[in-house]
């Protein structure tokens, strides 16, 4: 059965893609969760039309990203911690510590856009990124200090 994918699918397509599927995935799976729709005639304008839709959506939300990474890039946070005496802490600074440290500086920032491989477990000054996009990236500078 051929479908028109609304959204993107892992393993499957992109949103707008027209794609080959088993009749029982189409109808139990894709159409009821508004995945994708089946593939006619008249389902032509509608992909345009949620093409359309879904670029204006995608181009505001970049926007809105770079407007954001703008206002945030350099900023510095600084975090006082208990460490022992070879300047390991004793807890850690993780990427929501770190994005509740940057909401308190007024800037509104989701745990999953800081991009940290792993919570910091040492004293010292760490550069971090914080990616609201693709194309929107701010660079951010964090301070662990003994308390």
């Amino acid at each position: 059965m051929q479908v028109i994918l609304r959204k993107s699918v892992e393993k499957l397509g992109h949103a707008g893609d027209t794609v080959k599927v088993a009749a029982g995935y189409a109808r139990n799976y894709l159409v009821p969760r508004g995945l994708a729709f089946p593939a006619g005639a008249s389902s032509a304008n509608r992909v345009a039309q949620e093409k359309k839709a879904s670029e204006t959506r995608l181009a505001r939300a970049r926007d809105e990203a770079v407007r954001l990474a703008a206002k945030l890039d350099g900023a510095s946070l600084t975090f006082a911690e208990r460490a022992g005496e070879e300047g390991q802490l004793y807890g850690s600074v993780g990427a929501e510590r770190i994005a509740e440290g940057l909401a308190e500086m007024g800037h509104p920032v989701q745990r999953r856009h800081v991009q940290l491989e792993e919570p910091i477990k040492a004293l010292g000054v760490y550069d971090l990124e914080v990616r609201f996009h693709p194309e929107a990236v701010a660079r951010v500078q964090v301070r662990v200090v003994q308390e």
